[in-house]
């Protein structure tokens, strides 16, 4: 039968095939699992998967969790042919595209650094990057009652960054006069626009807060890979407006 069981003793067991899924509803294939009575308890078996996701094991109750520590549990009463689905570890978290959970924190890199983002839920993790001098496609508005006056030759942006096994979603505040778009940075007579744990707040200028609005940049992916895990792609300049991430990216555990 797949997947025969080792014993810390040496001893060779046949039992049930139990087929083992993990994130997205993927078989956790040649992946090596440990075997407990309890959580927490006595390790029983140290086994590895068969090419298709399988084990064995005789009838009984289990505590199963992975070796590489990304999943922890559940337990599992067998009695017969079974499946069963692993439940991401404390620091884990599933993402589209891989069948074991990535960390909790991820790294961002693009053309204006590297940033931390942190999972929030099931709909990805988020984060926040800064570009510290967005060049001269920001215009003189010559909009007195904005309380805007000349073009600086830097501009500093902040963005927030979502991602979730794909491309990025990237937004950005901006604001509108006369059909032109034009980025919200801080300059005469502005309320910087911030961004905390993801979320981005775009404040608003006293004479122009209907205009604030956001932005939002996807990008393309190159390459990726769940082992190790690294996600890479590019992001189109855009505009109007100029994007602030735009270039090559990357994230990575």
């Amino acid at each position: 039968m797949p997947g025969v069981m080792q014993a810390p003793g040496g001893c060779n067991c046949e039992g049930y095939s139990i087929l083992c899924y993990g994130c997205n509803n993927g078989a956790l294939d040649n992946y090596a699992i440990d075997v407990y009575d309890t959580s927490g308890g006595t390790l029983l078996f140290s086994l590895t998967t068969d090419s298709t996701g399988h084990i064995s094991l005789r009838a009984g109750t289990y505590w199963l969790q992975s070796h590489d520590g990304r999943y922890a549990g559940p337990s599992i009463t067998v009695s017969s042919n079974a499946t069963v689905t692993l439940t991401p570890a404390s620091g884990y978290a599933c993402i589209v595209g891989c069948p074991f959970p990535i960390s909790k924190t991820l790294h961002f890199t693009d053309s204006n650094g590297t940033w931390t983002l942190t999972w929030a839920s099931a709909s990805g993790w988020f984060g926040c990057g800064t570009n510290p001098s967005v060049p001269s496609c920001i215009v003189s508005l010559g909009q007195p009652t904005c309380g805007q006056q000349g073009n600086p030759a830097a501009a500093s942006i902040v963005y927030s960054i979502q991602v979730n096994g794909g491309a990025p979603s990237i937004k950005y505040c901006k604001f509108s006069i006369g059909g032109g778009n034009y980025l919200n940075y801080h300059g005469d007579g502005t309320d910087t626009a911030s961004c905390s744990g993801g979320v981005l707040a775009c404040n608003a200028w006293p004479s122009c807060a209907s205009y604030i609005s956001t932005q939002i940049a996807a990008g393309s992916v190159t390459s990726s890979s769940c082992s190790p895990f690294s996600v890479s792609g590019t992001l189109p300049a855009g505009g109007p407006p100029y994007d602030p991430a735009a270039g090559s990216w990357t994230y990575t555990e």
